[in-house]
């Protein structure tokens, strides 16, 4: 098998963190004898907590070289797994050269949601199947690019086998203090990247929010972490001005894992109205940690809340709604440590790793 990506370890996004559940929980799965091997064009090495460095190789953005390599790699592997849509050159070189391997497209979220064109539509047509993360992912796919539904098969995301999550220890207020966050605070927490090309996450209708909050929840403070570019990063602090509700925000940028983990444990709500999520695994993280979700009900979001079987579904253009579950939810708090960990158990149960390898297995071998 082979797992051809554009990323898998340099950067630190959703489908970097599929690809690395992915690459750990095959190994888990197949017989050792059909071990994965895997490519990325913008790596330089693998962490090998996921995959072994002899199986991995990066290619530094050297595109010219990274085609001809997989092409030439491909002869030696049956199934060969294509991370992103945007490497469709290379489905339709090796439909051509190896019409018997079978190709599998991985499909993530908005990168497919339109009607796809040229190498990229065509490339949808070769591709023996193509593993979708989300049921949502899966409709917007087949219904723009008159895909049959047979072809798609829904693989949901998963909890990183790594993932620290303890929820149980106590809370270090110290190491959260330079992020202004008290333990009198009711805290409400993002975690996302904040990019001025991807404005559909709902931070924006969060702090338009904050007014009406404020006057019920005067010890309110939200949270906002995640790395940020700079245009973004003004329209947030101009937002933030706007609204006059400085003093209960901050805006971090990127966090360590330990800060993260005591901002989670903090957390009396984790929200993201997002409308672009392809399925949202941060709300996975943030349910691990016992933190109660609201998220928007016009993407992925739906997915990872289980139709809102673990979490609260919101509009996510209706701040007045957003307002209003967090208001509810606020009131109603986080709950005790049992209250907690019932959720925990909950997502676990539904999207943990065992839950995730057992999905890829059926995959593999239906």
């Amino acid at each position: 098998m082979l797992l051809l990506t554009l990323s898998t370890f340099k950067f630190t996004g959703g489908i970097e963190k599929f690809n690395q559940c992915f690459l750990k929980a095959i190994q888990d799965v197949v017989p050792e004898e059909e071990a994965i091997t895997a490519w990325a064009l913008y790596d330089e090495q693998a962490d090998a907590r996921y995959i072994s460095r002899a199986h991995f190789r990066g290619f530094r953005k050297n595109k010219i070289r990274f085609v001809c390599a997989a092409l030439w790699e491909a002869r030696k592997h049956d199934t060969i797994f294509i991370g992103h849509i945007n490497l469709s050159i290379l489905v339709n070189l090796m439909a051509v050269l190896y019409p018997k391997k079978q190709l599998i497209l991985l499909a993530h979220g908005i990168e497919v949601w339109e009607t796809q064109r040229g190498g990229k539509a065509k490339a949808l047509q070769q591709v023996a199947r193509i593993w979708s993360v989300s049921n949502f992912t899966k409709t917007k796919l087949c219904s723009s690019n008159a895909l049959s539904t047979e072809k798609v098969a829904v693989f949901p995301n998963t909890i990183d086998p790594f993932f620290e999550s303890d929820i149980a220890s106590p809370i270090d207020w110290d190491l959260l203090a330079p992020y202004q966050v008290q333990a009198h605070q009711q805290v409400l927490l993002t975690l996302t990247r904040l990019h001025s090309k991807e404005q559909y996450k709902g931070y924006d209708k969060v702090i338009a929010a904050l007014p009406s909050l404020i006057t019920q929840f005067p010890q309110l403070k939200y949270v906002l972490a995640g790395k940020y570019d700079a245009e973004e990063y003004q329209r947030v602090i101009d937002l933030i001005a706007y609204y006059q509700v400085g003093l209960h925000v901050e805006v971090l940028g990127y966090v360590a894992d330990e800060v993260l983990t005591n901002l989670y444990k903090a957390a009396d709500v984790f929200v993201m109205p997002s409308s672009g999520e392809g399925f949202g695994i941060v709300f996975l993280e943030a349910m691990a940690m016992g933190v109660p979700v609201i998220a928007g009900n016009a993407d992925g979001s739906v997915d990872a809340l289980d139709q809102g079987r673990l979490g609260e579904l919101v509009n996510p253009h209706d701040t007045k709604a957003i307002a209003n579950a967090l208001a509810q939810q606020l009131k109603k708090g986080k709950g005790d440590l049992m209250a907690q960990q019932r959720l925990q158990t909950a997502v676990y149960a539904q999207f943990g790793f065992d839950a995730f390898k057992q999905r890829l297995h059926s995959l593999l071998y239906y």
